[in-house]
C-alpha cells in the first residue's frame, strides 16, 4: 500500500530547485515507500522542482511515481518531468 504525500505541505508553488532538493530529502527521510504524490491544494510547480523529486523517488519506486489531484499546469510540468527523467507517472483513472 503507498504512503500518501500531501505535497501542499511545501507550498502552494512549488518552484526553485534548491527548495525541490529539501523537500525530496525530507520525503526520502520522512516516508515509507512506495508513496503517492498527492497535489491538492497546489496551484503550480516548477520543473526545476519536480525534477528533484522525480530523481529522488522515481529509482525507489522501479521509475513510477502515482500523482493525485493534479491540475492542468501541474500534469503538463509533470509529463516535461516524467520524459526528462525517465520516470513514469501513473495518473488517476479519468
Amino acid at each position: 500500500m503507498n504512503t500518501t504525500i500531501a505535497m501542499a505541505q511545501f507550498g502552494r508553488t512549488l518552484t526553485d530547485r534548491p527548495y525541490g532538493k529539501r523537500a525530496a530529502e525530507t520525503i526520502l527521510r520522512d516516508y515509507t515507500f512506495p508513496v503517492t504524490l498527492d497535489f491538492k491544494g497546489v496551484i503550480s510547480l516548477g520543473s526545476s522542482f519536480g525534477d528533484e523529486i522525480a530523481t529522488a523517488i522515481g529509482p525507489k519506486q522501479e521509475g513510477r511515481i502515482p500523482v493525485l489531484n493534479i491540475n492542468g499546469a501541474i500534469r503538463a510540468c509533470l509529463e516535461k518531468v516524467a520524459t526528462d527523467t525517465n520516470v513514469e507517472l501513473v495518473l488517476p483513472e479519468e
